[in-house]
């Protein structure tokens, strides 16, 4: 199976890619690709590299695309301009890899789209589960 993996070097996508066996290949979408090379140098799987989806015309020789790109959300302050960031992080690379899909005569038969948000965030003590509706109303939760 070939897959397009953005967040390549995430602690999901990176981790992801390690269980990949020798059938398999990735093109990883990463901003350092020196750097991706070694954290993929022990990888089973044939491991290739794109620093930005606009060098692509399609995606037809893609089965997958698993998309984990994202600013971090824990790293820094969240400014307004911080904000911004994390925002355009996750709507251009999903509204870049919908383009690529459109333009595609085999698009990929499985597009998973993941981010990291913090949707329980700050409830205090009261349970949280997959039925709450009643959220501390905060920028993850919107985004």
């Amino acid at each position: 199976m070939r897959y397009l993996v953005t967040g390549a070097t995430g602690f999901i996508g990176s981790a992801f890619i390690h269980t990949l066996s020798s059938n398999d290949s990735v093109l990883a979408l990463t901003r350092n690709p020196d750097s991706a090379k070694q954290v993929f140098s022990s990888a089973s799987c044939e491991v290739t590299y794109e620093t930005n989806l606009s060098n692509l015309d399609n995606l037809d020789n893609i089965d997958s695309v698993i998309n984990l790109a994202g600013e971090p959300i824990a790293d820094k302050r969240w400014t307004d301009s911080q904000k911004h960031k994390i925002q355009q992080s996750r709507w251009g690379t999903t509204t870049a890899l919908t383009h690529l899909i459109e333009k595609s005569v085999t698009p990929p038969a499985v597009y998973i789209s993941g981010s990291a948000i913090g949707f329980y965030g700050r409830q205090g003590q009261a349970p949280v589960t997959e039925a709450t509706t009643d959220v501390h109303d905060e920028f993850s939760h919107r985004l």
